[in-house]
């Protein structure tokens, strides 16, 4: 009979934060210029039009953010950007990475209307390596990059040979080609496509890469299995949308701006009892206070740690689709 444990979010702490940009004052080369900024979940591509003196327009061009967070954001930091006619605008509370994103996008478009065409970089050159605990054994995987792009791609692993001739060269290929780790889950190897991810993650990290989290999610309840020790572990976690604050944007009625938190954890699973009594709890409470699944693995539980954690990981996968 599978056992279960649970444990609800008390007390919640939300804030804001502020991102500095460009300056004001600048003289432009009328057109539209294309910007490029990376969100949570891939780049963020806007199209800035300028006059000789002033900022016209905004347009986002593409995203793969979830718009139940980032709709509210881009608009509220596009007026902001057009009101204060420069960049040094604040990041929205509850979409911290789509407005870091957009941001950084305008400032892309920006820089280049202003007379600077060189690219903003997304990495800092050169070769960078992780290791993240498989399902046999670690998983290393090396990046090689320029200051935009994955170069070359390289995994050290003792994991199953049916599955690295199979869903490795997928894996690979898909994150080679978007020059980025967020990519799917190879379907029939969760634990080691998560592993190589989550590595390549940690990777780019080191490159400059900005490191996905906090991440906005899908109000609901969520749940991700993977093998454990013993049998599957299956990790649940609700999420709900809590008002931030209350924000104007320009002359429209207050609107209510929402933070999603991970309010509650539940396992499910069959792994030993007396190991049981002290790694969950630490792990859940862990998760709850961090508001992600990227916690430390628990000393001497290592096999059923990283199954927990995993699952938590591809519960959260689905709370941002």
């Amino acid at each position: 009979m599978k056992r279960k444990w649970a444990k609800i979010l008390g007390a919640l702490s939300l804030s804001a934060v502020f991102l500095t940009g460009c300056a004001t004052g600048s003289s432009f080369s009328p057109g539209i210029f294309t910007g490029v900024g990376a969100g949570a979940w891939g780049d963020i591509v806007v199209a800035l039009t300028v006059d000789e003196g002033d900022i016209v327009d905004i347009t986002v061009v593409s995203h793969s953010e979830t718009t139940a967070f980032s709709d509210l954001a881009f608009e509220q930091i596009i007026f902001d950007v057009l009101y204060s006619q420069n960049t040094e605008v604040d990041i929205v509370t509850g979409a911290t990475a789509s407005s870091e994103g957009i941001i950084a996008a305008i400032q892309d478009a920006y820089s280049q209307a202003s007379g600077d065409t060189s690219p903003t970089a997304r990495f800092t050159p050169g070769t960078y390596s992780a290791t993240v605990l498989g399902r046999n054994d670690d998983v290393t995987v090396t990046l090689e990059v320029d200051g935009n792009s994955i170069l070359n791609m390289n995994i050290v692993h003792d994991e199953t040979p049916n599955w690295a001739d199979d869903s490795l060269p997928q894996l690979i290929e898909a994150i080679l080609s978007s020059h980025s780790a967020d990519v799917d889950i190879v379907t029939g190897a969760t634990l080691s496509s998560v592993a190589v991810i989550e590595a390549a993650r940690a990777a780019l990290a080191q490159a400059g890469s900005p490191q996905i989290g906090p991440r906005e999610f899908n109000e609901g309840t969520f749940s991700g299995t993977v093998l454990g020790r013993n049998d599957d572990v299956t990790v649940t976690i609700t999420i709900e949308n809590i008002v931030a604050e209350e924000r104007t944007l320009g002359n429209s009625p207050t609107f209510n701006f929402y933070e999603s938190v991970i309010t509650s954890i539940e396992i499910e699973h069959e792994e030993t009892p007396d190991w049981v009594e002290e790694a969950i709890p630490q792990l859940v409470n862990d998760m709850l206070a961090a508001q992600d699944a990227n916690v430390d693995i628990v000393t001497g539980a290592t096999r059923t740690s990283v199954a927990i954690i995993e699952a938590a990981r591809i519960a959260l996968r689905e709370a941002s689709r």
